[in-house]
């Protein structure tokens, strides 16, 4: 018999093709996120929770503009009062889900993404620090300003792994997008980032890695860290400078370690 995760997960598979194929009429569609926003707040399986963010991303294939905008108002974009961590993280996943499913949210709702992100990544919850992680990192690069740059790098020196992984990630994720957007920054993220690459985690190190691999834009006639090592102390303007030449310019551009999840 299958037990109820494998349910959940069936009937969340059915209801993606829908999402995805199908133009739903304003009732079922909103019937169809009630039921995905429920799951979402209440189930106790981050599995389940992921797949239904992913799930309800794909409504934004087929819906109206006024749909899409009475969802990212009443749902995504939603005072967190009253809501739990796990509603709260549920939210920042589908708002990353749905900037890659169609990109153009993020520009149409620039304001309100861009306060909400911000609030989740002051969160104390790691978890909804993380989501939110993930969807700035999908986020145009000319978003990114100073007062995030401050908050990615607290999330940089996060104690926890998970959380420092997250912000490597988005970083490196801008990074590839439009690298010298993220050129002013460095000077502030750089030393965090060699702190980085000494850390017992390896997964946090190869993070680690692949933002300076993209960040520095090696393979240009440009010399961005020679560039920014003024503005850092010499001793981590060396150890960096040593450790490009020696580990960061013979990896393989055309592959990551941390494989971003397909959507």
């Amino acid at each position: 018999l299958a037990n109820e995760g494998d349910i959940q997960e069936t009937h969340l598979s059915c209801l993606a093709s829908v999402m995805k194929t199908c133009s739903l009429s304003s009732v079922l569609l909103q019937k169809i996120i009630r039921q995905l926003v429920e799951m979402m707040d209440h189930t106790s399986s981050e599995t389940t929770r992921a797949q239904a963010a992913k799930t309800l991303s794909f409504f934004a294939k087929t819906a109206t503009p006024d749909q899409i905008s009475s969802f990212m108002n009443d749902v995504v974009l939603c005072s967190d009062a009253g809501l739990s961590t796990s509603a709260r993280a549920a939210r920042a996943l589908v708002l990353g889900r749905l900037i890659s499913s169609s990109p153009s949210i993020s520009s149409t709702f620039a304001s309100d993404i861009s306060s909400r992100c911000l609030i989740w990544l002051k969160d104390e919850n790691p978890k909804v620090k993380e989501a939110a992680l993930t969807a700035i990192g999908l986020l145009p690069a000319n978003m990114v300003d100073a007062t995030y740059t401050m908050l990615l790098a607290d999330a940089l020196a996060h104690p926890l792994p998970s959380v420092a992984i997250a912000a490597l990630s988005s970083l490196k994720q801008l990074a590839k997008q439009d690298p010298d957007s993220l050129s002013p920054h460095l000077p502030t993220l750089l030393p965090l980032v060699a702190a980085r690459l000494k850390d017992r985690s390896l997964p946090v190190k190869l993070a680690a890695e692949r933002f300076l691999l993209h960040s520095l834009q090696l393979t240009s006639s440009k010399n961005i860290l020679a560039s920014v090592s003024a503005s850092m102390p010499s001793q981590t303007a060396k150890f960096l400078a040593d450790y490009v030449t020696r580990i960061i310019q013979k990896l393989d551009y055309a592959s990551d370690e941390e494989d971003e999840e397909d959507v």
